[in-house]
């Protein structure tokens, strides 16, 4: 799952969040209960967490973590594919 924080302001996907998401389409994609924050679930190998806060606020995680489920980003597919975590 990649968990992009703090990327959503006022209704609207920041463009290094878009980015994300344009790399990982046709993956289930959720908005977090704060409204504020995207999950990207897909397939990926399992592998130590990665955090990323280089003007982005994002984390990459395969294991021992748990998430509250948000709402279904519209549009987006209800199955899992690949991951692609090239950041």
């Amino acid at each position: 799952m990649i968990d992009l924080d703090h990327c959503i302001l006022d209704g609207k996907v920041l463009p290094w969040a878009a980015e994300i998401l344009a790399a990982n389409p046709n993956t289930f994609t959720e908005v977090s209960l704060s409204g504020s924050g995207l999950h990207v679930w897909g397939l990926h190998e399992a592998a130590k967490g990665k955090r990323v806060r280089d003007g982005r606020n994002l984390e990459v995680y395969s294991r021992g973590r748990y998430v509250a489920l948000g709402e279904r980003l519209p549009g987006t597919s209800f199955e899992l594919r690949p991951l692609v975590i090239d950041f």
